[in-house]
């Protein structure tokens, strides 16, 4: 009895079916890969951009578009520091083999020292009095002659000249004593001129009150605190997610911050510095208090172990309530989880 053969496979020798297997494998493997290949740039580039987002970088944005898993970052940074912190951001993403880094750094104004500012609000002269004000009226009754003291009472209320032409005494009553004199003259003024005499300094002194020029001390307190802004600009110390232990890419700020506290170690010691730790508004509120107590302390630990004076710091956390941006945006809340460094006034 004859044995019934396939169709397909009687008609084809054995080797074009290895050669056919063999061309079908790499095609198969084609197809998989490439219909994998869209669901793993669409996911690297979700986590990317939220690891951006969570440092504080939304101006970087990253494109896998046929890229596989080769990232290329784009932007607009403020200094090189933040474009390199920005490119070690997106290499941590796990799953991410290569990192193109495409971000422009924009040129950054110097900042204005804070000794001329200070300067530029110091007047360089005292106002010009206006014409005509009580007090130069009350000196000229002063230099005028002892002879009438009711007309010179007369002449230093600027008031109501007519009134007090048709009150004056006529020359008859100038014998008359003159504390008799002076206190006709006094009820014929509509207004007394010695209260005049005492009201118009105090009113002039309060339009026009003296600015003092900051000390040598001051001077030195504000110098130093406008380094730790400068260091900090454009900068976020960054922590592991709801904990409070420093990330590797934050050290190197860090012992920067910790150089200028040593350096200004006289302006600090009589006042001290005050580290303090913020978060946004999501989450518990007991739970924010708590999360950024902790990481104002770890960062006060992180700089004694590093030789800074552990007397001249104070750590403090504040939680949500003193926010620096809206919170109703990722941009906001970003700015708003941040650690300060302030130089306490006295």
């Amino acid at each position: 009895m004859e044995k019934n053969s396939s169709c397909c496979c009687g008609g084809l020798p054995a080797m074009w079916w290895w050669l056919l297997t063999l061309l079908g494998l790499p095609l198969l493997f084609f197809l998989m890969t490439g219909s994998r290949q869209g669901a793993v740039e669409s996911d690297l580039t979700t986590r990317s951009t939220a690891a951006l987002k969570a440092a504080g970088m939304d101006w970087a944005t990253v494109n896998l578009d046929q890229r596989g898993r080769d990232v290329l970052l784009n932007g607009m940074a403020a200094s090189k520091q933040e474009s390199d912190a920005a490119l070690k951001v997106v290499q941590g993403v796990y799953g991410v083999r290569e990192v193109q880094n495409k971000v422009e750094v924009a040129t950054a104004k110097a900042p204005e020292p804070a000794s001329a500012a200070a300067s530029m609000q110091m007047p360089d002269a005292a106002p010009a009095s206006p014409p005509a004000t009580p007090v130069e009226q009350t000196a000229q009754t002063a230099q005028a002659s002892p002879q009438n003291p009711a007309e010179q009472t007369a002449q230093a209320s600027p008031q109501n000249p007519a009134e007090q032409t048709a009150q004056a005494p006529a020359p008859a009553e100038q014998a008359a004593p003159p504390a008799e004199q002076t206190a006709q003259a006094a009820q014929a003024s509509p207004q007394n001129p010695v209260e005049q005499t005492a009201q118009a300094p105090a009113g002039q002194t309060a339009q026009a009150p003296a600015e003092a020029e900051p000390t040598q001390e001051q001077q030195a307190v504000m110098n130093c605190q406008q380094q730790l802004n400068d260091a900090m600009t454009g900068k976020t110390i960054l922590f592991e997610t709801n904990k409070s232990a420093i990330k590797r890419d934050s050290l190197a700020l860090l012992d920067s911050l910790g150089g200028i506290i040593a350096n200004c170690r006289d302006v600090i010691a009589g006042r001290g510095i005050q580290v303090s730790g913020h978060t946004d508004n999501v989450g518990n509120d007991a739970y924010n208090q708590k999360l950024s107590t902790q990481r104002a302390d770890a960062v006060k630990g992180y700089l004694v172990k590093k030789g800074v004076d552990s007397a001249l710091i104070n750590s403090a956390g504040f939680g949500e309530s003193q926010p620096i941006a809206s919170n109703d945006t990722e941009a906001g809340r970003s700015q708003n989880r941040r650690i300060t460094f302030d130089i306490n006034p006295e």
